[in-house]
């Protein structure tokens, strides 16, 4: 599979996500990153739909797993978010508030310096 085989599949993933496919988007995303183990991008996305789909614990592990891939980039703070609502979904109220000030600092740092004109990595 080459790379632009591989986006459009990532990006059929975003598009039944996002239209309440879950298991749809959960089965391609989970295919993806077997064939891909060391995509940040698909870690991350894998993650959110586990997320969505209520399987906290493996939103978790996928979410450390993109932290801790050095190709995670400036996108950290959405994993901490991640973490954080994976976290109140387990009952685990001061564990996801930790997280969610985590996320806060994340994006502060990870947000646009007036001085160089860059644009924010979540826009």
């Amino acid at each position: 599979m080459d790379e632009q085989q591989k986006e459009f599949l990532s990006l059929l993933g975003f598009f039944y996500l996002k239209n309440g496919k879950t298991e749809k988007a959960g089965v391609l995303l989970r295919a993806l990153l077997e064939l891909f183990p060391n995509d940040a991008h698909l870690q991350r996305s894998l993650a959110y739909t586990y997320l969505v789909q209520r399987k906290f614990e493996q939103s978790l592990l996928l979410a450390d797993r993109f932290l801790d891939n050095p190709d995670s980039g400036p996108f950290k703070a959405e994993a901490f978010l991640i973490k954080s609502k994976a976290m109140w979904g387990l009952g685990q109220p001061e564990s996801a508030r930790q997280m969610l000030e985590r996320f806060v600092a994340a994006r502060d740092n990870d947000s646009v310096n007036p001085l160089d004109g860059e644009l924010l990595p979540y826009e």
